[in-house]
């Protein structure tokens, strides 16, 4: 299922370029953080959608409309730390792009921690069990409000 989200999003990142100059690399980044968090909300009730599609086909649709999202989550947020070393080299006279990455690479491997966990405990909580599947609920409405509060954080960022 994971993977007609990511074949989708191979398909659009050669584009991503095109898009970021069009609209601006944190509009984009802001849209597809709101998009991805409004897909997120159907997902626990795939199978009862009311699609004329059955239940895995409505769970690889759901993810291949993420795909254009994905593959901006991919690419925008090292476009935009790029665009901040670029701004700091002009402030400063120095190449500090080491330390930017860095930083950046610390903080998606502790949400990616912090995501695990959570959703580990959101599960057990709530239940992942036939009779019991609140857990599936709890993550998918933590990531909507997760990434749509990441794009209302985003909006503070003052580059474009």
């Amino acid at each position: 299922v994971m993977a007609s989200g990511l074949l989708v999003a191979a398909v659009f990142l050669p584009f991503m370029p095109a898009f970021a100059r069009r609209t601006g690399k944190k509009r984009l980044l802001i849209a597809a953080m709101v998009y991805f968090g409004l897909l997120a909300v159907p997902m626990p009730f795939v199978g009862a959608l009311p699609l004329p599609i059955a239940g895995a086909g409505q769970a690889y649709l759901l993810m291949a409309l993420a795909g254009p999202a994905i593959a901006v989550l991919f690419s925008m947020p090292n476009a935009i730390v790029a665009d901040i070393v670029d701004r700091d080299e002009q402030k400063t006279g120095e190449r500090r792009e080491a330390i930017y990455f860095g930083v950046q690479g610390l903080l998606v491997k502790a949400g990616m921690g912090l995501g695990i966990g959570l959703a580990a405990a959101l599960l057990s909580f709530f239940g992942a069990e036939v009779d019991r599947q609140g857990g599936y609920v709890a993550c998918a409405l933590a990531v909507a409000v997760i990434s749509t509060s990441a794009a209302a954080v985003m909006t503070r960022y003052r580059g474009n």
